[in-house]
């Protein structure tokens, strides 16, 4: 069974309290809400900025993450899927990217893991919009001596979420900037001509504001330069970590359906390691 792990910014509840059906939906600041519970918050009150992070939003700018809202733990579908999305996570070392990935695909917390080498994939299914999508899932070493093999996976990858750490060790507090460093990078390895989707993901956001290293408006900052959304999660906590996978397979679909990114099936399913019914299976692919 495939759990929903996403929560109403507002109601902080999975179900939601509408009479009629009802979809999360993200905003451009990276919250996500009932779209019952942030119309009302938009409209009854005549307010115009998000709750949680008050920036300016309008209803027009609202992202849909999937159509119906359910209430109960699904069977993901063992038909052939409509479409197979490869994602690559990138960021610098220590920002919590193995955690982020472990979280979304099995739904633990891992005590420790070990720093990745090389490339590390799972797979993944899930529904969006009644479409049965697979998601071929990358995480890439932060170290600069495995870029080569990272750069191999990011020439064809549909989406890519971008991560740092509010995390404050001296090393974490810098991982904001290197971020324009993997820009460059997927630019520099990219053989699809489309610009793939593209989100920012600050990682650790249990952390007090006080004790963290980049803020909150950095990011945000940050992400309007460089036109991308923000997502602040914690892999610990489990915030928002389902949220960026399915507002990114959103973006990536939009993208493919109205020939904006161009979508090879084989691209996505090239290195796929094997998974029956919904169990994640991982492989590490590094010969190092």
């Amino acid at each position: 069974m495939s759990e929903e792990r996403i929560l109403c910014g507002l109601d902080k509840q999975f179900t939601s309290v509408a009479e009629e059906e009802d979809w999360f939906v993200v905003t451009r600041c990276g919250h996500v809400f009932h779209n019952y519970c942030i119309k009302l918050w938009i409209e009854a009150a005549s307010i115009g900025y998000c709750p949680l992070c008050r920036e300016n939003i309008t209803l027009s700018e609202l992202r849909r993450l999937h159509t119906k809202n359910p209430t109960k733990p699904r069977t993901v579908s063992t038909r052939e899927p409509d479409y197979n999305f490869k994602i690559i996570l990138l960021g610098g070392n220590r920002v919590g990217k193995s955690y982020f990935l472990t979280r979304y695909t099995d739904g633990t917390f891992p005590n420790n893991i070990k720093p990745t080498i090389g490339v590390v994939s799972a797979v993944k299914r899930l529904e969006i919009d009644e479409k049965l999508i697979e998601l071929t899932l990358w995480d890439t070493a932060g170290h600069e001596r495995f870029n080569p093999i990272s750069g191999n996976f990011a020439r064809n990858a549909h989406g890519v979420l971008l991560v740092y750490s509010y995390f404050n060790d001296g090393l974490d507090s810098e991982s904001l900037m290197t971020i324009q460093y993997w820009i460059d990078f997927l630019k520099k390895y990219r053989t699809i001509p489309n610009e793939p989707a593209m989100i920012l993901v600050g990682n650790k956001s249990d952390i007090a504001p006080a004790n963290r290293g980049i803020t909150s408006e950095q990011g945000h900052e940050f992400a309007k330069q460089n036109g991308l959304s923000l997502y602040e999660t914690s892999a610990k906590d489990d915030i928002n970590v389902d949220a960026v996978f399915k507002a990114l397979v959103v973006d990536v679909l939009d993208r493919v359906e109205s020939n904006r990114l161009e979508y090879n099936s084989d691209s996505a399913a090239n290195g796929r390691v094997q998974v029956s019914d919904d169990k994640v299976q991982k492989k590490n692919s590094s010969c190092y």
